[in-house]
């Protein structure tokens, strides 16, 4: 089909929209406030009992967190 005075612009790129860069700020705050949450739990961040069955990536995290700590 030609191209005429007829025929409507027709964008290649997309536009902004205002609702999704709301969304986005949404969801932003709320990974905010899940990892301020997850800092603050106990349940995540307490030491490993000795009886505790690690496998070898959980053993290495405690020992990274020490390592860290130390310095």
């Amino acid at each position: 089909m030609p191209l005429d005075d007829n025929t409507p612009d027709v964008r290649n790129t997309p536009q902004p929209r205002p609702e999704v860069a709301a969304e986005k700020k949404t969801v932003i705050a709320a990974h905010d406030q899940a990892e301020k949450d997850m800092e603050e739990d106990d349940d995540l961040n307490s030491k490993p009992a000795p009886e505790d069955d690690l496998d070898e990536g959980e053993m290495a995290r405690f020992e990274d967190d020490d390592e860290s700590n130390l310095t």
